[in-house]
């Protein structure tokens, strides 16, 4: 803060128009706080705002990567399985493994043949 410094006035006029003028200043100097505190107090709620935005499209984006992961290794293996359906389907083509699935899955065998059927316990423990 600066020192007061004593003026010296020739006529009762000059004070009182120094006096007008001080209170002025004095009162635009008012003006200016009160500008800077609003305009300080609107970029403060925009940058809050902002920043709020930003962390909430931060932790979507990382839900999206990772719903886009699962869904990636979902495809993976949908597209596996689509694969080994037409690799079946063509071998549904082949009269021998058509015959090779009848007698498998319905016992169907040729004339004169025996087929023996083995519990599925036996089938079990044999796999293992």
């Amino acid at each position: 803060m600066r020192d007061e410094q004593t003026v010296h006035f020739q006529s009762e006029e000059q004070e009182e128009a120094y006096n007008k003028k001080r209170k002025w200043r004095l009162q635009q100097k008012k003006r200016l706080r009160r500008r800077f505190f609003f305009y300080a107090c609107i970029a403060s709620i925009t940058f809050i705002t902002i920043f709020s935005i930003y962390l909430k499209q931060g932790k979507a984006q990382e839900r999206y990567l990772a719903d886009k992961a699962e869904l990636t290794i979902e495809l993976e293996k949908v597209q596996q399985e689509q694969k080994q359906l037409k690799a079946e389907l063509e071998r549904l083509d082949d009269d021998e493994y058509i015959e090779k699935l009848a007698r498998q899955q319905y016992l169907i065998g040729k004339e004169g043949e025996v087929i023996f059927s083995l519990p599925e316990k036996e089938k079990k423990q044999q796999k293992e």
